[in-house]
């Protein structure tokens, strides 16, 4: 899966990483670092690591269990 990335600018954190989630709001899984906390990119996510009924992407500081920022996917 591909995840677009368009004008994102969030705070520099540690350990920051990109997930899915089924639900707006709903439980994050690991999934890849997060490549850049501004400007405009495309992340590849593996296979099978977000689901095909996904509704968001968050950004989330591991070190400290904080979500950074989120995003409802859209087709």
């Amino acid at each position: 899966m591909e995840v677009r990335f368009e004008s994102l600018s969030v705070r520099k954190g540690p350990d920051l990483f990109v997930a899915g989630s089924r639900r707006i709001l709903g439980r994050r899984d690991r999934v890849r670092r997060l490549k850049a906390t501004d400007g405009s990119f495309n992340m590849d996510l593996p296979v099978g690591a977000v689901s095909t009924d996904a509704a968001s992407v968050v950004i989330w500081c591991k070190q400290f269990a904080v979500q950074f920022a989120l995003a409802a996917l859209e087709d």
